[in-house]
């Protein structure tokens, strides 16, 4: 209890002192709940063309659940994902299993992802397509 009662700004506690103790979000906290929801809807679909970029660099267009696992966090993969975003899409995602592994597979090849960062700069007028030079000392 002593550790809710630290944080003030995120719990409410209420209850008398026959009551057992009632623990809440306050508002602040629900709203910024609230936000990280909206947030991760919004972000899905770039999360998803990352991933299918990821599995479009790997060979045969796939890597085992347990990789795409380990660097969940840093592609900002929800943590169920394997629930909540591979059968969202089963035009871009399966799950296989190959040689006794759990392998995240490619179902389709886009070749609008398969565009470098300067192509796409290049294509968008932001890159001049020059050179940089650099002098020495």
């Amino acid at each position: 209890m002593a550790v809710i009662e630290k944080y003030p700004t995120i719990f409410h506690v209420s209850g008398g002192s026959r009551a057992p103790p009632m623990v809440m979000l306050t508002e602040k906290a629900k709203k910024i709940a609230a936000e990280e929801i909206y947030t991760r809807e919004q972000m899905e679909p770039i999360v998803v063309r990352n991933l299918r970029k990821l599995l479009m660099l790997s060979i045969d267009c796939r890597l085992p659940l347990e990789t795409v696992e380990f660097i969940e966090s840093a592609m900002g993969l929800p943590c169920d994902f394997k629930k909540s975003l591979i059968p969202k899409y089963p035009e871009y995602f399966s799950v296989k299993d190959v040689n006794g592994r759990a392998h995240l597979q490619l179902e389709n090849w886009d070749s609008g992802l398969a565009v470098t960062a300067r192509e796409e700069r290049l294509a968008a007028g932001k890159d001049s397509g020059r050179y940089w030079t650099f002098r020495k000392g």
